[in-house]
């Protein structure tokens, strides 16, 4: 399949959908994202290896320019800061914080989830700088600042979370 000289390559989600990925051959790397598509222009000698690692390199881009812009957004509504944050791997948590040095991890998975979950997650280790357990202190934090929070832990983790109460 082509799209204006670009043939569907793969798909791909991308803030919790499903997206074709066209390449078009250019010299230029780049990596657009539109509507229902991801175009990443790179040279046509281009390996599988090399566009998978762009492709991985770009979505993670994506997810830290995402998180600049939500972290300042999330620590205004709380009113609790953090001193540093980063993008990692875990196969437990998709973020953790550090309460001694208020340092914040976020999970590089989260860009494959609908960006509320990122916005959750974010607000979630907020309010971990305040509470550091899952206790009703935690809960009525995470209630006080996202009401909804609760629809992003069941898409996050497909269960109920455990902690706090149904309001």
């Amino acid at each position: 399949m082509e799209l204006n000289g670009g043939k569907i390559w793969k798909t791909q989600v991308l803030w919790g959908k499903q997206r074709g990925v066209v390449l078009v051959p250019c010299e230029q790397k780049l990596f657009i994202e539109r509507d229902e598509i991801i175009i990443l222009s790179l040279p046509e000698n281009t390996t599988e290896k090399e566009k998978n690692a762009f492709l991985k390199d770009a979505l993670k881009d994506v997810l830290c320019k995402e998180i600049a812009i939500l972290m300042p957004k999330w620590e205004k509504i709380t009113g609790l800061k953090c001193r540093s944050w980063f993008i990692g791997k875990s196969r437990r948590a998709w973020g953790w914080c550090r309460f001694s040095d208020r340092k914040i991890m976020l999970n590089e998975w989260l860009v494959y989830k609908p960006k509320g979950c990122l916005e959750y997650v974010i607000c979630h280790e907020l309010c971990h700088l305040d509470q550091a357990n899952h206790g009703k202190w935690f809960a009525a934090l995470l209630n006080k600042h996202m009401p909804n929070w609760r629809e992003f832990e069941v898409l996050l983790n497909g269960k109920i979370p455990g902690y706090g109460k149904w309001k």
